[in-house]
């Protein structure tokens, strides 16, 4: 009786020992900031299955506090970003690019977004690219 007591004691110890090792806090920020986005959202017209599209996305900075990027996520796997720095001073500019790459069976209207997890009023940042698909 008093193995199974240190069996079952053993294992909810390595449970919630496992489980405080992997919790991620979610990003919270002290100040927030304000910040200007150039072309949002992009229209890139009308492309066709083959083609790709590419647009940087120019995000300024308008405040004294730092503008803190924490993470860049595109809402699919057709959308790749990557964006040039983390942190932006009074009037600085970061480019986050975005390419879209059409599914093959993509066709139509479509939307993909960006989400700019970051310290921006409203927390994330939605950039978008719009468009036609023959």
């Amino acid at each position: 009786m008093k193995k199974k007591i240190i069996i079952t004691g053993a294992i909810l110890f390595s449970i919630l020992l496992l489980g405080v090792l992997t919790y991620k806090k979610e990003a919270t920020f002290d100040k927030l900031t304000k910040i200007e986005v150039e072309n949002n959202p992009f229209d890139f017209g009308i492309i066709s299955v083959n083609d790709t599209i590419k647009h940087v996305f120019k995000i300024k900075n308008i405040t004294k506090t730092p503008f803190v990027i924490q993470q860049v996520l595109p809402s699919c796997t057709c959308t790749v970003t990557k964006f040039d720095k983390k942190i932006c001073r009074l009037n600085e500019i970061v480019s986050i690019e975005a390419s879209f790459i059409p599914k093959p069976n993509q066709k139509g209207k479509t939307k993909t977004t960006v989400f700019v997890q970051c310290n921006a009023e409203k927390g994330v940042v939605k950039l978008e690219l719009i468009g036609n698909i023959k």
